[in-house]
């Protein structure tokens, strides 16, 4: 009788709480964070088959992985977006994994920020940030680093993440950044390879 309560009282335990990672392994999944806006963000990078997986490294809104990341190899460079953001059909995150999945913008990097605690941890041997929200959800972005030619000397060891948005700069982007002891949004130039962690808006 006792040990039927206490499976009991565990099960309900279970339901009550929110999951702290996916629910199963058919990743992406969206992931509520109990963010203001209502934004849900992907419990993986894009290419990436699970939440530790680095996955995919893209310069800035193109469409595919390539092996050299510079000015030469970069589609886009004389490309200028909309209103200065990626959107819809030149949105990898849209085209691949269906339309309401984005990259998220520099608002919805800060919302994540400010609205979740963020512990640097280790999960299955890969360096990352995770992001913990006051529900108890949390999401892991794993420090894939930064490709520049064919080089990725701060892989494991820093994230660097694209925003939507590009720079007054024609050049440049902004993308989101982070170490072991912090965190931040920076400029950087479009042909540089770095990760995309999608969200679905509400």
């Amino acid at each position: 009788m006792k040990k039927t309560i206490i499976i009991s009282l565990l099960m309900l335990a279970a339901v009550a709480s929110p999951a702290q990672t996916c629910p199963d392994s058919n990743h992406p999944h969206a992931i509520d964070l109990g963010l203001p806006s209502g934004t849900k963000w992907a419990c993986c990078n894009m290419g990436a088959s699970s939440p530790e997986d680095y996955g995919s490294l893209f310069a800035f809104g193109e469409m595919e992985e390539k092996e050299i990341y510079d000015y030469r190899t970069y589609y886009l460079r004389n490309v200028r977006f909309q209103y200065e953001t990626i959107v819809d059909r030149s949105d990898v995150a849209y085209v691949k994994w269906g339309q309401e999945w984005h990259i998220p913008s520099p608002d919805q990097f800060n919302e994540l920020k400010d609205n979740c605690t963020s512990e640097w941890k280790v999960v299955k041997g890969v360096n990352g940030r995770v992001f913990k929200g006051k529900n108890g959800n949390s999401v892991f972005l794993p420090a894939a680093g930064k490709a520049i030619a064919i080089n990725n000397e701060s892989k494991n060891k820093l994230g660097n993440y694209w925003t939507n948005r590009e720079h007054w700069e024609s050049d440049k982007a902004f993308y989101f950044f982070f170490s072991n002891s912090s965190t931040g949004q920076f400029d950087g130039l479009k042909f540089l390879g770095l990760s995309i962690r999608p969200i679905k808006r509400k």
